[in-house]
């Protein structure tokens, strides 16, 4: 637009000149390309992995132990297999990783680090919050790591109190002994008889597996086997049968699933290592003539 002279004075001028720059300067300013913060290449995030908050140790819900029992990690039986906690259930083990991952503030890594290879979803929280433990700096300034302690087969201390090995807890004595029982295949009275007065967990191992070692002795038992008390058992009745639905038995009464858990019910029944039994039980499938076997076995002198 010109500008006529004849027609402003001076400081109109002025006035007019300056109101135009700075409408030139806007118009300007408006189309300016701004630059784009430089993302940091120093730690960059995976896309499908977001960094877990920290959460403060005072804030882990640790009563989520007691909420967790008798409750597994997996089952796939239900419509999402993989559980957290009650209220935390997925479909892939991917998913529940990532919901301990958020729950205790940790990396996925942390998780599958110290989430040990039990399926009870109690002792997995147990285990992570042990190792949430270990990280909080107690024990004040160390010159170097402490010596790991000697596992013990029980200490009050724990959340669970009794132990049979790396990554197994449990409540009671006598689920421990169980525990024991299937893991050297013997019955619980042979665990208990065996496994000497210690409590350290190794010394505890060590006198069962030397136990194993040892060749088979007659136990005591009656001396005829006129002098045991007669068979209540069908002629005709199996020992093991597919068609059942519990498919081995020891008497009509005592049925079981497994081979395993029929025959450590024979040896607590005749107070006989598992192996006595294997032995002496014979081919034979017919439940009568496998006890009356055993019985001429124990009859022997």
């Amino acid at each position: 637009e010109r500008i006529e002279k004849k027609d402003l004075n001076p400081a109109a001028l002025s006035t007019q000149i300056h109101d135009k720059t700075n409408v030139k300067e806007q118009s300007t300013s408006n189309n300016k390309v701004m630059p784009q913060p430089v993302p940091s290449s120093s730690a960059p995030l995976p896309a499908n992995q977001p960094e877990p908050k920290t959460i403060p140790e005072t804030s882990i819900d640790r009563g989520i132990i007691d909420r967790s029992r008798n409750i597994s990690f997996y089952d796939p039986h239900r419509p999402k297999r993989y559980w957290a906690s009650r209220n935390s259930q997925h479909a892939t083990l991917k998913a529940a990783i990532e919901a301990l991952s958020e729950m205790y503030g940790k990396p996925i890594e942390w998780v599958e680090a110290n989430i040990g290879e039990e399926n009870d979803l109690a002792i997995i929280h147990t285990l992570l919050l042990a190792a949430i433990d270990s990280e909080s700096g107690k024990g004040g300034d160390q010159k170097g790591p402490p010596a790991p302690a000697e596992p013990t087969f029980h200490d009050d201390s724990r959340p669970f109190a009794y132990q049979t090995g790396e990554n197994r807890f449990f409540r009671s004595r006598d689920e421990a002994l169980a525990d024991l029982s299937a893991q050297y295949s013997q019955p619980v009275a042979w665990v208990v008889e065996h496994m000497g007065k210690t409590n350290v967990l190794r010394d505890i191992h060590s006198n069962l597996s030397n136990a194993l070692l040892k060749p088979l002795q007659k136990p005591v038992a009656l001396s005829a086997a006129a002098d045991w008390p007669p068979l209540d058992i069908p002629k005709d009745l199996n020992f093991y049968d597919p068609r059942r639905e519990k498919k081995y038995w020891i008497n009509p009464r005592s049925q079981y699933n497994t081979l395993q858990d029929a025959l450590k019910a024979l040896a607590e029944e005749y107070g006989v290592p598992v192996q006595w039994i294997e032995t002496h039980m014979g081919d034979t499938n017919l439940l009568q003539d496998i006890h009356q076997n055993i019985r001429e076995s124990l009859a022997q002198p």
